[in-house]
């Protein structure tokens, strides 16, 4: 998708210039109607690209990766292994005066990362957890991962989280609350190293994780309360 719309910007280009040349007194009614279908065949393939533009980029810097077309489904590939991919900007922390309604921003900022579980509404979870397992087993493949791109201003600190930490902690997730729509990764930047708590203990957590202490570490991982900051 992203060479077709290079190719038709570059088709757009071609009767920019024509216009640009063209006499003043120019019939320019031909030359619109060649370039009016053509910009509103354009707008869709660059709104399709822009959905995975941050997918893009991080290929771009994993040469061996390539990105998955589909919306659904595997992000990165190199063929074998599949990675999932968020990106997440860090914003200020916004506090409301509960009197005046006016909003002020904090110096602390933070970052959403949602997961969104699937068949929101349904009452069986056992359904939404096989769901689940199978949606993470489709993205994230064994040796694969789920890997988030935090951003600050030019600052990017990457996190991998593991298919094995998500399925237990997901998981965990639902069956404690069946009712779950959305899991948030995310958390507050820490002021001293620059780094989200969360996803360094959850990125941590992954590496030390194995098929025989999974559930157990998840679980005391859970009930953990992790500072934001040093």
């Amino acid at each position: 998708m992203l060479a077709q719309t290079l190719a038709l910007a570059g088709q757009l280009d071609m009767f920019l210039a024509l216009l640009a040349a063209a006499a003043p007194d120019m019939d320019m009614t031909p030359i619109q109607n060649i370039l009016k279908p053509r910009l509103a065949a354009l707008v869709p393939l660059i709104v399709d690209d822009m959905n995975k533009i941050h997918e893009i980029h991080y290929a771009s810097k994993h040469p061996h990766l390539t990105v998955s077309a589909a919306h659904k489904g595997v992000d990165l590939t190199d063929g074998t292994t599949h990675i999932e991919h968020k990106h997440a900007t860090l914003k200020p922390v916004v506090k409301i005066n509960k009197v005046t309604g006016k909003r002020t921003a904090t110096d602390t900022y933070h970052c959403s990362v949602d997961w969104n579980m699937p068949l929101p509404g349904h009452t069986d979870v056992a359904v939404r957890l096989a769901k689940l397992q199978e949606s993470v087993r489709e993205k994230i493949s064994v040796d694969g991962y789920l890997v988030v791109e935090v951003v600050r201003g030019t600052t990017v600190h990457e996190y991998r989280l593991s298919r094995l930490f998500l399925l237990e902690y997901l998981g965990q997730h639902m069956t404690r609350n069946p009712t779950v729509i959305v899991v948030n990764l995310g958390g507050a930047q820490c002021k001293t190293c620059g780094l989200v708590h969360r996803l360094r203990d959850m990125a941590a957590m992954s590496l030390a994780l194995t098929d025989a202490n999974t559930v157990e570490k998840v679980t005391v991982f859970m009930r953990k309360k992790i500072a934001s900051q040093c």
